[in-house]
């Protein structure tokens, strides 16, 4: 019985909420808010901006004041691959729609060890998270850890304001 508090206490600590998160419900449905997060000037190494060890400039291009103001849809990527393993597929997801649509909207990369103002600003803990915002700003989805490629297809199509296809029967929707 001596160990009693001590289990209780272990119980406690491992029903807690593992801290990893965001309010979506407080954001969903929102507008964004047109923050500065930092990306390389002319000659600026890519590495001072991201952790992944090949970071594709494209995705460091871009503010997310810049892509508010200019009325384009963009996905706001939290990932941080110097210590979450599973974010750098979540990177090659979304990279590879960038590609399928064919330059329909921007991708913003943000790493928590070089834009940690960005997940303070928004409440976003942990990572990966993907946020689809469309044209007029509006966070449109949010998605936690890493999401399958299938998945992400119909999200897309409804941030880039289009219809997507009705899936078959018995299959899952997002």
């Amino acid at each position: 019985m001596r160990y009693a508090p001590f289990l209780l206490l272990g119980a406690a600590l491992w029903l807690l909420p593992s801290g990893c998160g965001v309010n979506t419900e407080r954001l969903l449905g929102t507008k964004i808010k047109p923050l500065v997060n930092e990306i390389p000037g002319p000659g600026d190494d890519i590495h001072a901006f991201s952790t992944a060890y090949n970071p594709d400039p494209e995705l460091y291009r871009h503010t997310i004041a810049e892509e508010v103001k200019a009325h384009k849809p963009f996905i706001l990527l939290f990932a941080t691959p110097a210590h979450c393993t599973q974010c750098q597929n979540q990177i090659d997801t979304v990279r590879a729609y960038r590609e399928k649509y064919q330059g329909a909207f921007d991708v913003i990369h943000i790493d928590e060890y070089k834009n940690g103002q960005i997940y303070t600003e928004l409440g976003v803990r942990g990572d990966p998270w993907t946020f689809m915002i469309d044209a007029n700003g509006i966070i449109q989805s949010i998605y936690p850890g890493v999401t399958a490629y299938d998945d992400l297809d119909g999200p897309i199509q409804r941030m880039l304001g289009r219809t997507p296809p009705a899936r078959a029967p018995g299959t899952a929707t997002s």
